[in-house]
């Protein structure tokens, strides 16, 4: 997370992990790893975005991004959604920033982990809630071992 953040100009962003999951995903009889990081935290200030941080601050965004860690400690980035504040230097107060003067809310939670097809492998479905609305993914591993999205709906306005 830590090298995402600084490769985007947000190297000041706190990485919040939300969800982690281990389990035999591919089949193989050895364990993997699910990783979910969102920020802001839905669970969070009545579902409204919130960034950590006091004083003064630049390089720091919101985020949303699911990890998928392979037995071999290989790390696939499954999906990445990294907006950096752009003005500069933001200034925090009491620990948040006001939620008017964010541009962009996202929440990304891992709603399910099932073999959908019945190949043994497991799929993960994704919900991203936006402002007003939002979209459900579907990711299944291919051929080469590699999660790729499968399914995409939108929902809301």
């Amino acid at each position: 997370m830590k090298k995402l953040f600084a490769d985007a100009d947000m190297g000041n962003t706190v990485s919040k992990f939300i969800q982690g999951f281990k389990g035999d995903f591919d089949g193989e009889g050895r364990e993997e790893y699910v990783f979910a990081a969102n920020h802001p935290n839905p669970e969070e200030n009545d579902y409204w975005p919130i960034i950590e941080g006091e004083g003064t601050k630049d390089d720091v965004g919101t985020f949303s991004v699911l990890l998928y860690q392979d037995d071999d400690g290989k790390t696939q980035i499954l999906h990445n959604d990294l907006r950096r504040f752009k003005a500069g230097p933001v200034t925090f107060s009491g620990g948040q920033y006001d939620i008017r003067d964010i541009n962009h809310c996202h929440t990304l939670k891992l709603t399910d982990i099932a073999d959908l097809n019945g190949d043994g492998k497991y799929e993960f479905i994704m919900k991203i809630g936006l402002w007003e609305g939002g979209y459900d993914q579907v990711y299944a591993q291919n051929h080469e071992g590699t999660y790729v999205v499968v399914l995409r709906s939108n929902s809301g306005m």
